[in-house]
């Protein structure tokens, strides 16, 4: 059943307030561990990391949060098992909201779907926590 639920608890919020003490600390790491990854898997055959979204971040006058670490790879289910096998906690991206039980019977005909599809089926979100 689709649903809304706007409400932000009391844990949440305090939970909120005391990462902004830490915000810039947290975000500089963030930094850190996505340009390792970036360099570490730059020359990776089949690979395909977010190194070259940088440059367009950057003309339009932002900075990335490095929140999430996605790379695209053909073979994910395979990449993912092997990750998880050396206790690595990567996981596939967000299933697309056409795709969860509520929207299945919805028409799905626009092409941005197979491209969405297309992503979901090839990415791979490597851990990003900012304790690693």
């Amino acid at each position: 059943m689709v649903a809304w639920n706007y409400r932000m608890g009391n844990i949440n919020a305090a939970l909120g307030l005391s990462q902004l003490v830490e915000f810039d600390k947290i975000l500089e790491y963030k930094r850190k561990l996505a340009f390792r990854y970036m360099v570490t898997l730059k020359d990776m055959a089949g690979l395909v990391s977010r190194a070259n979204l940088d440059g367009y971040a950057s003309t339009i006058g932002e900075k990335p949060n490095y929140w999430l670490n996605t790379i695209l790879v053909d073979n994910r289910d395979e990449v993912l098992m092997a990750l998880h096998a050396d206790r690595i906690h990567a996981r596939a991206a967000f299933t697309p909201l056409h795709m969860l039980p509520m929207y299945r019977k919805r028409p799905r005909s626009h092409p941005e779907m197979q491209i969405c599809e297309d992503f979901f089926n090839r990415a791979v979100c490597l851990p990003s926590g900012s304790n690693l």
